[in-house]
């Protein structure tokens, strides 16, 4: 039998928590988590309902994997408007289909050049701002980063734009 194992990640303003492990621990945690957020909260706010969503992780990769898109096909479905949108694209891509947990201006320079679009000037800077305005990226380390599930939710279900 193919032992599973499930995982919470919440983000908060200064900072994460996630809690791992067999299903019954992560709910018995994520409850505890939720009753001593609630009681910190203003008596007199009325109390947000919580998604209490636990997200499955299996130990084996599945064999079977969505087909790769060219790079420039993909960009051209996802249409991304501006500097901003077209990195936090290649960076989902490196993510989601090259395998890169991380990256560096190198790589994002090299796939923006295989993407065929033009670099803007700034190209690290979109990194940067799409970082501190939208918190799609997390910085693992000094220059090297990873697209954070707000990037990755902005790509898979908010581009292309609807008219």
């Amino acid at each position: 039998m193919e032992e599973k194992t499930y995982r919470i990640r919440i983000n908060l303003q200064n900072g994460e928590i996630e809690v791992e492990g067999d299903k019954e621990f992560v709910r018995a945690e994520v409850e505890i988590l939720i009753e001593k957020l609630q009681k910190l909260r203003d008596p007199f706010i009325k109390q947000p309902s919580y998604d209490r969503e636990i997200s499955e992780i299996e130990t084996k990769k599945p064999e079977i994997q969505e087909k790769k898109p060219h790079i420039r096909e993909f960009i051209n479905e996802k249409r991304p408007s501006g500097g901003l949108q077209t990195a936090v694209v290649l960076a989902y891509y490196l993510y989601k289909y090259e395998g890169k947990e991380t990256f560096t201006k190198e790589d994002l320079k090299d796939i923006w050049a295989a993407s065929g679009q033009k670099p803007t000037k700034k190209m690290w800077q979109s990194v940067i701002d799409g970082k501190n305005r939208y918190r799609w990226y997390e910085e693992v380390s000094r220059g090297v980063y990873k697209i954070s599930p707000h990037g990755i939710y902005f790509v898979e279900n908010e581009l292309p734009k609807k008219k």
